[in-house]
């Protein structure tokens, strides 16, 4: 996930990755990948419950800040996403940790 310049933060931006992955793979596959979104300090909460509601997402990834490849963008103050976490818990949305430390 972090793998990718820029990182997906939003609903718009999981639907074009799918897409694209999709007819990657042309209509003879029946695949269909699970959007993630990357969790930063700025992911607003309506853009989660917006995901969850269309079904674009399944879950949020959390990266601390320099953790790992690519996640300068990261969380850095865990206490700014408090209010994103009463959210994602309120609407069921499943958070996936990287879980490093640096």
């Amino acid at each position: 996930m972090p793998n990718l310049l820029p990182p997906i933060t939003t609903v718009n931006q999981a639907k074009e990755y799918k897409k694209s992955i999709v007819d990657a793979l042309g209509q003879k596959d029946s695949f269909q990948p699970l959007m993630t979104l990357y969790l930063t300090e700025e992911t607003k909460p309506s853009n989660l419950k917006l995901g969850m509601q269309t079904g674009i997402i399944t879950a949020v990834k959390l990266y601390p800040a320099g953790a790992t490849t690519n996640s300068q963008s990261g969380v850095k103050d865990f206490k700014k996403i408090y209010h994103i976490l009463e959210v994602m818990a309120d609407i069921g949305l499943p958070l996936c940790v990287h879980g490093e430390v640096n």
